[in-house]
């Protein structure tokens, strides 16, 4: 009798890869659109950052990206407001346009 090797375990390669797709089509499906900020809004998470900054405070930011909202926790360690850049502990950029709120 011959041994068919890894030929039998075909069928469970593609559920496998099926499983792949479906856990990638279900994160697509997480994804929300970037939340639009006021003025008022805007300008209160700038001196919040400035403020921040000055007085050497931890932080905690909420920040958007690729469709999704994350949180850090650091100080400002520095400002680029030629690249609209801030830089947290562990040189960890974040842009200020992503940024959707601050905790101090």
């Amino acid at each position: 009798m011959r041994d068919r090797g890894m030929l039998k375990w075909t069928p469970f390669d593609s559920v496998t890869s099926s499983k792949m797709q479906l856990q990638k089509l279900l994160k697509e499906r997480q994804k929300v659109p970037m939340p639009i900020l006021s003025e008022e809004q805007i300008t209160t998470i700038t001196e919040t950052i400035y403020q921040a900054y000055q007085l050497g405070e931890t932080v905690k930011i909420q920040y958007y990206k690729d469709g999704y909202y994350y949180l850090k926790e650091g100080k400002i360690i520095h400002i680029n407001p030629q690249a609209k850049l801030i830089i947290l502990t562990n040189n960890f950029p974040i842009y200020l346009r992503q940024i959707i709120k601050i905790y101090n």
